[in-house]
């Protein structure tokens, strides 16, 4: 009980700074996020456009399927199918992402063995190459998990 009482004597005796950096906590907190509406919302999320090429090969209905959802999040240019062009371009850092859907992409697709098929090449110093390639990857394998449960 002792201890008890000695921290209510003490408590009370710092009452008057506790309340003081409560009222300090409670008008930074109600501040600062009101604060980035003024400024046009500097700290808000907005996915970047990375630009990346896709080679097809294929032109079929899935190809063009990834093609368009690609289009959609990135900006695709044109460079033409010589490997040089390719090299230099990722050189210059022109794209940072080369994606290549080879002949028969989407029958390799349907048959489950998709991955010699589909070619990337990629700047080894972007992070974003990196993410275009996951988002690649987590586009075709929900497709083809939403295949399997779609026959199942």
């Amino acid at each position: 009980m002792q201890v008890y009482k000695t921290f209510f004597k003490i408590s009370l005796r710092f009452f008057s700074s506790t309340i003081v950096y409560l009222i300090i906590y409670g008008v930074l907190a109600l501040v600062i996020p009101n604060a980035n509406k003024a400024d046009g919302g500097a700290l808000d999320f907005e996915a970047e456009k990375v630009d990346i090429a896709v080679i097809d090969r294929d032109n079929s209905e899935l190809s063009n399927d990834l093609y368009n959802y690609l289009d959609e999040n990135h900006n695709i240019l044109d460079i033409g199918n010589d490997k040089e062009v390719w090299a230099d371009e990722l050189y210059a850092k022109n794209v940072t992402y080369i994606l290549v859907l080879e002949d028969g992409f989407m029958k390799s697709f349907l048959a489950g063995d998709y991955e010699a098929l589909l070619t990337s090449y990629e700047d080894p110093a972007s992070n974003s190459a990196f993410i275009v390639a996951g988002q690649v990857k987590t586009y075709l394998n929900t497709l083809k998990g939403y295949l399997s449960a779609e026959y199942e």
